[in-house]
């Protein structure tokens, strides 16, 4: 909890409950502080009739000019999710705006990362921020499981 409370001194996304509740009600008088966003795990993504039908939920749902949401991308074949899913919802994205956070949540750390980028810029392509860094439209992609301080320097 400690760790969480601290993460949100300068964030205000998580998932951790505990740190959100300690941080609202305990040190903020009740003010929120951390909020998290609508997102996918692997059951909800397998009790759709495919990969893409659950993604088009989430973008009905939750797409739209300057929201965000999570979807969970390897719960059958990432590789197939980036390769032939993704194109696939990629105009509906694009018709109804907003943002999907691609999320592997297996394999290799700095692979899956990569792969994830690739996918999502050959679908969405990309813009060129104020720092000369290219953002990808769009899309995101987080990596949580498996990160460690090694895989970081790596």
């Amino acid at each position: 909890m400690i760790g969480g409370c601290a993460h949100l001194l300068n964030f205000v996304g998580t998932d951790t409950m505990s740190a959100a509740y300690y941080a609202q009600f305990v040190l903020n008088n009740g003010r929120v502080i951390g909020q998290s966003l609508p997102a996918t795990e692997h059951s909800v993504m397998t009790s759709w009739p495919s990969e893409e039908a659950a993604i088009h939920n989430m973008i009905e749902h939750f797409g739209g000019s300057g929201k965000t949401f999570s979807v969970v991308m390897d719960s059958y074949d990432y590789d197939a999710a980036l390769d032939e899913v993704l194109p696939r919802v990629a105009p509906f994205l694009k018709q109804k705006g907003g943002t999907m956070i691609l999320r592997p949540d297996s394999g290799d750390p700095i692979e899956v990362v990569l792969a994830g980028l690739s996918a999502a810029h050959k679908c969405f392509g990309h813009r060129v921020n104020g720092k000369g860094y290219k953002v990808i439209n769009h899309s995101r992609v987080i990596q949580g499981d498996g990160i460690n301080y090694e895989v970081v320097k790596r």
